[in-house]
This record gives structure tokens, C-alpha cells and sequence, in this order.
């Protein structure tokens, strides 16, 4: 199914950020501990898009966006290393939003989701020592 709103775009990103923390919250408690900073980034960016979505609803009504494909951006829960579990979600997660940023008329919403993808980018590379 085909995204083609502002609004729908925003909840399927915050949508996807909380799928992903509740995937890394249900890891042991090991692991969480070990993927804080993942954990706290999803956390600061459900509430940063929750907070662009209050703040843009007149916009959100009237603002139509170029269709994106949810499917290519959804993840699923696998066995395996946790850290490699974490980067591939954020990998989806910062893919989404740059693809958000690119589809939106909105300048500051896009420069807000891009700063997302870009805190999404630089955890990633620090975890997989790039």
C-alpha cells in the first residue's frame, strides 16, 4: 500500500520507530544495555516526529506527497546478533526518512526529518565502526 500523504507518511515513520524500540526493548537485558543509544535515539525520534505532526496539521491536510511504498521500508524481528538486528533496523528507519524528506514540499519538516536520518546515519557508522 502506497503512502501518499503528509500525515500518512508521518505516522507510518512513527509507527516504525516504535516497532523497532519494541523489538530492541524485548532483546535481554544484556543486549539493551548494550544498545542504549539505540533505544534512546528511537525514543527522541518517535517524540520528534510526534511533536512535527501536532505541529503541522493544517499543513498535513493540504499537503499531498509523491507515493512511497511502505513495504520496502518494513523490517522484520530476527535471530542473530543484536547489534547487527539494531543497524538493520536503523538502516530501514534513516532510509524511510530521507525518502520522507525527499517526497515533502515542507522545508522545515524536511530539514527536521533529515536531521533524524542523519542521527540515524552517525549511530549506525559508529556501531559498525566505519
Amino acid at each position: 500500500m502506497g503512502l501518499s500523504t503528509f500525515s500518512s507518511l508521518l505516522n507510518f515513520a512513527i509507527e516504525n520507530e516504535k516497532k523497532g524500540l519494541n523489538i530492541l526493548n524485548k532483546l535481554p537485558s544484556a543486549d539493551r544495555e548494550k544498545l542504549k543509544e539505540f533505544i534512546e535515539e528511537s525514543e527522541k525520534s518517535i517524540a520528534k516526529l510526534e511533536t512535527i505532526l501536532r505541529e503541522n496539521v493544517t499543513e498535513m491536510v493540504m499537503e499531498p506527497c509523491e507515493p512511497v511504498e511502505e513495504n520496502d521500508y518494513a523490517f522484520e524481528e530476527t535471530m542473530g546478533d543484536s547489534t547487527l538486528l539494531a543497524i538493520r533496523i536503523k538502516e530501514k528507519q534513516r532510509d524511510f526518512l530521507l525518502e520522507l524528506a525527499r517526497v515533502i514540499n515542507l522545508k522545515e519538516v524536511k530539514r527536521a526529518v533529515e536531521k533524524l536520518a542523519s542521527n540515524k546515519n552517525k549511530l549506525i557508522e559508529k556501531y559498525k565502526g566505519v
